[in-house]
């Protein structure tokens, strides 16, 4: 119901747990409605077809657009909220073992207000610089993993709860390495995009 209201009312929701969130949430997520600097803001990665078989969006499936409509500024896209990050997973499967080069192009484009006029920007992201996930990855990586369980969705057909904790667990090694157990039967590559 909260996402409908906000998708309504053109703007975002927030869950707030306890009083100390509630507190970071004034001091920082909600200076968005005093601060504007950009609006209609919106995110696409366009994959590389040479190196990559295929792939899929998680936990945004109802925010999907056409690929066209990005650059079609009369389109309405979820907002990004001033000071917010957006971490957007993706699954990929590579063509070939080992995969170098060129992944995915990732584009945001918004309107500046100072300048009056949109902006489009973009940057490359290579094979090479997913490879070794850090603390902050591993961690999504695991929440779509239990999202993917607790939804009963079909790629989620080889995990298990073991999967996700072991993810979380002192089962990764200092190089960021997963263990034996933790390796799925697809053996899926999750991959954040992070715009802040």
């Amino acid at each position: 119901m909260m996402e409908r209201l906000a998708n309504r009312g053109n703007d975002t929701y927030h869950y707030i747990e306890n009083t100390n969130e509630e507190v970071n949430f004034l001091a920082g997520f909600s200076q968005a409605v005093f601060h504007e600097t950009a609006r209609d803001a919106r995110i696409q990665v366009e994959f590389d077809p040479v190196t990559v078989r295929k792939y899929r969006l998680l936990g945004y499936e109802n925010r999907a657009k056409s690929d066209e409509s990005f650059r079609d500024d009369t389109e309405d896209f979820g907002k990004i909220g001033f000071r917010s990050d957006v971490t957007a997973l993706h699954e990929v499967r590579p063509l070939g073992d080992a995969p170098q080069g060129g992944m995915a192009t990732a584009r945001l484009r918004y309107r500046d207000l100072q300048l009056g006029e949109v902006v489009e920007r973009e940057a490359a992201i290579t094979w090479e610089e997913v490879q070794e996930p850090d603390r902050y990855f591993r961690r999504q990586a695991a929440v779509a993993e239990w999202a993917e369980l607790l939804g009963k969705s079909f790629y989620a057909q080889c995990g298990s709860i073991e999967a996700v904790l072991a993810a979380l667990s002192p089962a990764w090694d200092q190089a960021g390495r997963q263990s034996e157990h933790f390796i799925r039967c697809s053996e899926p590559l999750f991959v954040p995009f992070r715009e802040t």
